[in-house]
């Protein structure tokens, strides 16, 4: 127990921290009339992203799979309207499918007028467990979503920035476990991995074609997925043998999926 708190109050402070570093680093940015695409914007980190793009006089796609949640988004998201010219869309598709991907990138500029801007891959899961209790599709389904399904987004999106002129901002979600992982997230941490592995590539390699590409990389988000993750899953934690009797703390109810995209 004394190490789970240990472990929490370091994520904590690392977490301060980043966001701190983050903060001092940033620059104004005008959005008033850029159009904007963010997947995983029903709900979680990708909703939340759309409200403060659109306060800030943006045009905003937003994409996910059920219609009933990305409409409920678009009139949350339509409270923080600032002037009449800037626009809200949504188009249901699933970011794990590459030809849904294409589809809907086509749908928001044929709403919007123009390809996206600023595109953020907001769309993710996570379904904790141990390695040896979880059967290697979990393995699989997760790369597809977290790495696949941000890159079918990321590659289609710089492709039509470049094809267009477009000197647009490229923005991947990480998180802190795409910088370290511990027990019960071998089916998420390598797939964050993943993406800060093509982020960093990238940024080098899209400049010269004016495009930015930025990572992300959030710790714990107080949302409906970490709320099911709490409620349906594990949470985890090692304890040294050395100056604790228990080796194993181990909160389980069931397993469960947490999804957004």
């Amino acid at each position: 127990m004394i190490l789970m708190i240990v472990f929490g109050v370091l994520m904590g402070t690392l977490g301060v921290f980043y966001e701190i570093v983050a903060r001092r680093n940033v620059k104004n940015v005008n959005l008033r009339d850029k159009v904007c695409y963010v997947t995983g914007g029903s709900s979680g980190l990708g909703l939340a992203l759309a409200k403060e793009l659109f306060k800030n006089g943006a045009t905003i796609t937003i994409v996910s799979r059920r219609v009933s949640e990305l409409e409920k988004a678009v009139s949350e998201i339509e409270i923080c309207r600032v002037n009449e010219t800037q626009k809200v869309f949504y188009v249901s598709a699933d970011c794990t499918n590459y030809q849904e991907t294409l589809s809907a990138i086509e749908e928001s500029k044929t709403k919007t007028g123009e390809y996206p801007e600023y595109v953020f891959t907001c769309a993710g899961a996570s379904y904790p467990g141990f390695f040896i209790d979880q059967d290697v599709s979990i393995f699989e389904k997760n790369m597809q979503l977290n790495y696949f399904g941000t890159l079918y987004t990321i590659h289609e999106c710089a492709k039509k920035m470049v094809e267009n002129n477009v000197k647009g901002k490229l923005v991947l979600v990480g998180s802190t476990l795409s910088m370290m992982s511990f027990a019960g997230f071998s089916q998420y941490s390598p797939t964050k991995y993943a993406v800060r592995g093509l982020a960093d590539t990238l940024r080098n390699e899209l400049k010269a074609y004016g495009i930015s590409v930025h990572l992300y990389l959030p710790g714990t988000i107080l949302s409906p997925g970490l709320e099911s993750e709490v409620r349906t899953g594990y949470l985890i934690f090692f304890e040294n043998t050395t100056f604790l009797q228990k080796t194993w703390f181990v909160y389980l109810i069931e397993p469960h999926e947490t999804e957004n995209h």
